[in-house]
């Protein structure tokens, strides 16, 4: 028997058990006193909610409150409420009733304590739109290609202009072109006559020869030595090669290194030969791979470092010499030379002169012995008729051997052409042509003219298309992402969006006259505003307005900015 059982006999256990409370409650104490009664906790019978609507723009927030109500109508302010959304998509709600607008549409916010509920009405209203602005939407959420860098072969009329105006202009020149215009890649060349025991460039440069001689000898190549394993350095000539890293590609890569910057090199194979000579380094793979070796070893040694990359041949099909199979075969020997010396350059091809021939002679290219997953970069021009559908067929190639794509070279394209090779094609990486040049007209080929006309005081001129590219170019770094942009009106502004890779958002619109613009989509923050105008399209476009600043904007939770340009051109927003 349990110890209870012996304390307390059966028939007074049954008594304690079914005795009510209140009786228990008379029962005694030592003292005789009575129970307090039982508390009765009051029952929740409604709730009352303050708004009992909300309209918010996008990126808005506000505040519901709620007040829990007995059955008799007395506050009971010491009840738990739990708050929910219907559609998560049109806002958002927190614990304490804080309301967050996403996206246009209407919704239900909801309170409930202890079984009961209340609800009230959200709306989200998309921004007014000025009338007569043209809408433009970012979707930061869709993105698209990595920006290498914009691209200028070297020359800035070194040899060529007038000796006296050379030296008052070059700095200027490079100055702009790095803070003004925004170039952070250089091609430079490599002609076939580095393999020589005859400097024809420095007889040039030295005025022992004439242009017409040098024009005649400064592709003809002359093999060092008949072993291609064996380099013998009295058979290479890198004058012009040292000319252009002195005079161009080092005062980029200091004037870049102090914007916290780096100058991407790279080293363009050239040869345009009439006919395939008898001794051409790209006839024998092993012969061009030792060129490459010895350039690489000579710029290691002289300045300290080496390109970035290697453009296997400058338009393969401007000549009709060279097809895609002897590229290939090229870049596989070289990529085999340079790795086991320990150079590890990216390689780009095939730069046709013609945009439909680069997708032919890029799947040529990588099936030649080797050569595929070695090519980083798909390269072409836009000389002759360019269709969306050569851009097309690039970027499926893009999509489906995973490298980059890049028109690297067009007299007379402007930022039509950019954006489409941007949008289209997706590509990396852009250039026209030159940086500076001191011709008479400005024929679309030189991101600046160089007026020389009184040689003690050359004037340095931004070129008429170059007022428009650097809007881009000035703006949207390398390492800059691509994100979706969309117009109301694309035929009247047409857009284009990145996110660099600080973090913030460049949004450039090409407008064909005077526009108002309302940009949806934007990260809340300050903006600065500045735009280019010109006239006429491609090698006719004449800038009239370049560099201009206009008044900063401040993007709001409703992530709109309106802004104007006062003629056709375009406009850029860069977040600070």
């Amino acid at each position: 028997m349990r110890l209870f059982d012996r304390l307390v006999p059966a028939r007074l256990t049954a008594v304690l058990l079914l005795t009510p409370l209140a009786a228990l409650a008379t029962c005694g104490g030592g003292d005789g006193g009575v129970l307090p009664p039982a508390v009765v906790r009051p029952v929740v019978g409604t709730l009352r909610l303050q708004p009992d609507s909300l309209l918010l723009a996008p990126g808005a927030s506000a505040g519901f409150s709620a007040t829990v109500l007995s059955t008799t109508g007395s506050a009971l302010g010491d009840r738990a409420v739990a708050w929910s959304i219907a559609n998560a998509a049109v806002a958002t709600v927190t614990q304490d009733g804080r309301v967050t607008a996403v996206a246009a549409g209407t919704t239900t916010v909801t309170a409930t304590s202890e079984g009961v509920s209340a609800s009230a009405r959200v709306v989200v209203t998309a921004p007014t739109i000025p009338i007569g602005a043209i809408a433009i939407d970012i979707t930061p959420t869709t993105t698209f290609q990595t920006i290498s860098g914009w691209e200028a072969t070297a020359q800035i009329g070194e040899t060529e202009c007038n000796k006296t105006a050379y030296p008052l202009y070059k700095q200027q020149l490079l100055d702009r072109a790095v803070d003004e215009l925004g170039i952070t890649r250089l091609r430079i060349p490599l002609r076939s006559s580095a393999e020589s025991r005859t400097d024809w460039f420095g007889q040039l440069v030295a005025g022992a020869i004439t242009g017409a001689t040098w024009n005649a000898n400064r592709y003809t190549a002359v093999n060092d030595n008949a072993d291609p394993n064996v380099i013998d350095p009295a058979g290479f000539v890198w004058t012009e090669l040292d000319s252009k890293i002195d005079e161009i590609a080092n005062p980029l890569r200091q004037r870049l290194a102090a914007r916290g910057e780096k100058l991407y090199v790279n080293l363009n194979f050239t040869d345009f030969s009439a006919t395939r000579p008898a001794y051409a380094q790209l006839n024998t793979p092993a012969e061009f791979a030792e060129l490459l070796l010895a350039a690489y070893q000579h710029l290691q040694t002289k300045y300290g470092w080496v390109p970035d990359a290697i453009e296997i041949l400058l338009e393969p099909d401007n000549r009709a010499v060279w097809a895609g199979p002897d590229l290939g075969r090229a870049i596989a020997a070289a990529n085999t030379r340079l790795r086991a010396a320990g150079f590890t350059p990216e390689f780009i091809g095939p730069s046709t002169m013609a945009s439909e021939k680069a997708a032919p002679y890029w799947d040529q290219m990588i099936q030649a012995n080797g050569g595929a997953g070695v090519i980083r970069e798909l390269s072409y021009h836009r000389y002759g008729t360019v269709t969306t559908q050569h851009l097309r067929d690039i970027d499926a190639r893009r999509v489906r051997d995973g490298v980059r794509t890049a028109m690297l070279e067009h007299i007379g394209s402007g930022i039509d052409d950019l954006l489409d090779d941007l949008t289209i094609a997706n590509n990396a990486a852009w250039q026209q042509f030159t940086i500076g040049f001191c011709g008479p007209t400005d024929d679309g080929g030189t991101y600046y003219r160089i007026d020389q006309s009184t040689p003690t005081a050359p004037r340095v001129l931004l070129s008429g298309t170059s007022t428009l590219l650097r809007q881009v170019f000035a703006y949207v770094r390398p390492g800059a992402v691509r994100i979706d942009a969309s117009s109301a009106n694309s035929s009247a502004a047409r857009p284009i969006a990145f996110r660099n890779a600080n973090g913030r958002t460049v949004v450039v619109v090409r407008t064909f006259s005077a526009q108002q613009l309302a940009i949806r989509g934007l990260p809340a923050g300050t903006y600065a505003v500045n735009y280019g105008t010109a006239t006429g399209s491609g090698a006719t476009t004449v800038g009239t307005a370049a560099n201009v600043n206009a008044a900063d904007v401040v993007v709001d939770a409703s992530g709109v900015a309106v802004v104007s340009i006062p003629a056709g051109g375009a406009i850029t927003l860069r977040q600070r």
